[in-house]
């Protein structure tokens, strides 16, 4: 039994710190990681670097909050500071005072509570991610309407005959993306019901990933710096990409 149950926190672990090394990526890409390190990112320390890198996440959150805007924005507002303030001084990071404000920032935008860390900072990248895609579309295309658009009984909590009415925070936060992202993909993010919107975005994907080019799945890091998690989501990518191309080319044959 002993043997069992080192095996299983061994598996535990190694998850985390694959999670953790993802998300040091994301963190890297959007120029927040400032010397942060995997441990870090799923530990209990609170190092100056990581204290920094709080900071800024919490600036790049309110960056681009615009773009999907909060329930509650004082509420909203009080959190972004109270991670600042906590993010100070070894002082007032120390003893979970850091991680308590990452989650009431997290709880902030409707996103599902979690107590742990890993977790909630992944929820936090991925707002950013989200919001500063949104803002390039925007960029791009100044004339098309790449607002937000307004909230759909998917989108609600509570009200009319929406199936948001008592859901928790993680069904509630699943729907806010699922909304955004059939929003982003211009599909119809209305009907009432998750799967049309799921079916109609997987549709709109698979329209779109063989208009890429090859070289845009190669990854950006060298093959032998990627974990495992990520090697599998990179051939299950390139082989999608391969399988919808073939109908294009058998056509231009």
């Amino acid at each position: 039994m002993a043997s069992q149950g080192s095996a299983t926190q061994g598996t535990v672990m190694a998850d985390l710190e694959g999670r953790a090394a993802d998300l040091l990526d994301r963190l890297t890409d959007c120029g927040l990681a400032t010397g942060v390190e995997q441990e870090d990112l799923y530990g209990s320390d609170v190092r100056p670097q990581f204290c920094t890198m709080c900071a800024a996440l919490a600036d790049a959150v309110g960056a681009v909050i615009s773009t999907a805007p909060a329930s509650n924005q004082k509420q909203f507002a009080d959190a972004m500071q109270g991670v600042k303030d906590a993010a100070a001084s070894a002082e007032s990071s120390g003893h979970g005072k850091l991680d308590k404000a990452l989650k009431r920032l997290l709880l902030s935008l409707d996103a599902a509570a979690s107590n742990d860390r890993t977790a909630v900072l992944e929820y936090l990248v991925a707002h950013v991610q989200a919001g500063r895609m949104l803002m390039t579309q925007q960029d791009a295309d100044p004339q098309g309407d790449t607002h937000m658009a307004p909230a759909s009984p998917l989108h609600q909590n509570g009200g009319g005959a929406s199936p948001m009415k008592g859901v928790d925070g993680v069904e509630a936060s699943a729907s806010a993306l699922i909304h955004d992202l059939a929003t982003l993909l211009q599909c119809d993010p209305s009907p009432a019901q998750a799967l049309p919107v799921l079916r109609a975005i997987s549709g709109a994907i698979d329209q779109l990933l063989p208009r890429l080019p090859p070289s845009f799945l190669e990854p950006i890091l060298p093959p032998d710096s990627l974990n495992d998690h990520q090697e599998r989501s990179q051939a299950q990518t390139t082989a999608k990409h391969q399988e919808l191309q073939e109908p294009a080319l058998e056509l231009q044959a």
